[in-house]
């Protein structure tokens, strides 16, 4: 009985930091006044999102940018213009939460028409595909290997998983 108690408590708690990790997300509220009025032309327009630091998000940049796509790695929400559709959505950070709430959130609110995620646990596989989000499995993945898989989604329900476990 008492470890049932203590397992509700858990969850009640899991919860919470989840639903508080949403609205932190969400929220729109500009940081600088000043951004409101730092208008881009068209062609300064970002095809491509990339959630996630580090070297292999800046390597993934550097390929998109030899195919002539624009890019943007962003850690937070606010960093982007929601207002606006992408192209592409690329989620390589090393939360599978963050992967799967950022690429869910981005599909709604600014119509990305292709996106990729890492699934760095293998428990998580379900929640992707239940949530119709293309993935990766496996930490041996390059930077090139993302891109071409991305490139060469088509569109549509299909989900494909790619699985590199070697």
């Amino acid at each position: 009985m008492i470890i049932v108690i203590f397992s509700m408590i858990a969850i009640f708690f899991i919860n919470l930091i989840f639903i508080d990790k949403i609205f932190d997300m969400i929220s729109s509220s500009f940081k600088n006044t000043d951004d409101i009025y730092n208008l881009k032309t068209e062609d300064e327009l970002t095809d491509a999102l990339i959630y996630g630091e580090g070297v292999f998000s800046v390597e993934i940049s550097d390929i998109l940018a030899q195919h002539n796509i624009s890019s943007k790695i962003f850690d937070d929400l606010e960093q982007i213009d929601k207002s606006r559709p992408y192209k592409f959505l690329i989620a390589v950070d090393k939360s599978d939460l963050e992967n799967i709430i950022v690429c869910s959130i981005c599909k709604k609110v600014t119509e990305v028409s292709r996106i990729l995620a890492i699934c760095n646990n293998q428990i998580n596989k379900k929640i992707y595909e239940e949530n119709d989000i293309l993935y990766v499995y496996g930490n041996r993945f390059l930077a090139s290997d993302l891109v071409n898989i991305l490139l060469n989604i088509h569109g549509g329900k299909d989900i494909n998983v790619y699985d590199k476990k070697h």
